[in-house]
């Protein structure tokens, strides 16, 4: 299904672009060159899955990483997983080494940097140098912003995030007295925008719906065209990029930001500005965290960046929650007595927090979602910048990707009947004594990796998750 979802892409960006005629041309080389030109990234002695032994096996391999991912991951699983061994899988760019065992994990998540990178890791996943910047993810500025903004001030966001989810609901399913149909997705990530941008660089902006919607475009561009770069041979992206990208929802996004950002400037340099007198929003977090010489453009970029990550993440776990409570109504009542208030009621830090705290079930239910439901390929992903042996003696070479298994590690016997979705097993556990919040919807542990590992969370984890939590409860109260 990706392969043919990257081909509708490719062949539409050429389409827009006005070559039509060399369509097919341009398209089938690229998967002759994937089949002939790769692969120098030789092997290293790690069990390997999904390479038939043939002669053209190494060639397949990363045909079959696109066609069924989930599928190989699985079989390494089973075949390896279950007796604590690692495995290794080919993509059409990496190799990448799967593990499940705790304490490699817990080796893998401290790691310094300069060994292993999940910066460098996400730049790779969305060829950045490409898509947006080069080394977007590893720009200091960018983490700066995530995680001292976005996650250390997420409950000050939560207010206006869930007043503007409130907002978007009401006009984008325009549910009445009879049985309305709401297409799940394309709602969600509408409120995942509107929720994402007010918090970010608040309103009117986040409702305007032409840059609402060119933001999402660009964000779904992104994904897309890393999608395709992905088959393509590393010596001839750049030639692919040039040819096929073109990216006018960047245009349109510049249109808006570029102006605020140099009236920014020009008021920081006529000294407008000094001290803490001056505002406290994206565009003023990402001002100060660039070296006076980035371009406007790079600011811009920037912006979008914080967007898109934040974004498709909140979307993809708001819809499968949605799915899963439709699917299992006999969890939705529990849940919904627990709702001690209108959502969107609360204007303070204290009030949210306290309108969130007896909400145990619902955050079960959510929790239970994620566990069951994967947004990403791992949350606990590294690149090694350098050859390195774990402490039980595995050698990952450089360039190699090491992967903690979450989606499987989520489907084992550390959990009771794991295959079978159980909306209220968290607040279960909540209530053992001494357990606390470590169950929460939010909480990592060496058994829930959703969020990243233990004591290495994906940043702006806490708002993500509880932007879900707010969607759902207002379509609780709503419907």
């Amino acid at each position: 299904m990706a392969i043919v979802e990257t081909l509708i892409y490719t062949v539409g960006s050429i389409a827009g672009a006005g070559f039509w005629k060399y369509g097919i041309l341009a398209v089938m080389p690229f998967l002759w060159f994937w089949l002939n030109l790769r692969y120098g990234l030789g092997d290293f002695d790690i069990p390997t899955i999904g390479v038939p032994p043939r002669l053209l096996g190494p060639w397949i391999a990363p045909y079959n990483w696109m066609k069924n991912s989930p599928h190989l991951i699985r079989e390494g699983m089973a075949k390896y997983g279950a007796r604590g061994l690692p495995f290794k899988i080919r993509s059409p760019s990496r190799w990448m080494v799967f593990v499940n065992k705790p304490t490699i994990i817990d080796e893998l998540i401290r790691l310094p940097k300069n060994v292993a990178s999940s910066s460098a890791a996400l730049d790779d996943i969305f060829f950045t140098q490409f898509t947006m910047y080069k080394d977007a993810a590893s720009d200091p500025p960018f983490a700066e912003i995530v995680l001292k903004q976005l996650s250390g001030r997420c409950w000050e966001f939560m207010p206006l995030a869930v007043e503007e989810v409130k907002m978007a609901w009401d006009e984008k399913t325009k549910i009445g007295e009879e049985w309305t149909g709401v297409p799940v997705w394309e709602v969600f990530i509408q409120l995942a925008a509107r929720a994402v941008i007010r918090s970010i660089i608040g309103a009117p902006l986040c409702r305007n719906q032409e840059l609402l919607d060119n933001i999402i475009a660009y964000a779904e561009g992104v994904i897309m065209h890393s999608e395709l770069l992905e088959i393509i041979p590393a010596t001839l992206r750049p030639f692919v990029n040039k040819f096929i990208f073109r990216n006018k929802p960047l245009d349109v996004c510049m249109s808006y930001f570029g102006p605020i950002f140099q009236e920014r400037r020009n008021l920081m340099k006529d000294g407008k500005y000094s001290g803490n007198v001056k505002p406290d929003d994206g565009f003023q977090w990402v001002i100060d965290t660039c070296p006076p010489d980035t371009t406007i453009e790079r600011m811009v970029k920037k912006l979008l960046f914080i967007f898109t990550a934040g974004i498709r993440t909140t979307a993809v776990a708001g819809t499968h929650c949605v799915h899963d409570i439709a699917a299992m109504p006999h969890f939705q009542g529990p849940a919904r007595e627990e709702i001690a208030q209108e959502p969107g009621a609360a204007s303070t830090v204290k009030e949210t927090k306290e309108a969130w705290a007896p909400m145990r079930k619902l955050d079960s239910v959510l929790r239970e979602s994620a566990r069951m439901n994967r947004t990403h390929l791992g949350t606990v992903m590294r690149k090694f910048m350098v050859p390195y042996t774990f402490s039980d003696g595995m050698e990952i070479p450089k360039g190699a990707w090491v992967v903690g298994a979450s989606s499987t590690i989520h489907r084992t016997n550390i959990y009771e009947d794991p295959d079978t979705f159980d909306g209220f097993r968290f607040s279960r556990m909540r209530e053992e004594a001494g357990i606390g919040d470590r169950f929460q919807l939010t909480g990592t542990s060496r058994e829930f990796l959703a969020w990243g590992g233990w004591g290495a969370c994906v940043p702006g984890q806490v708002l993500c998750g509880d932007a879900v939590e707010g969607y759902i409860c207002i379509a609780f109260t709503e419907l």
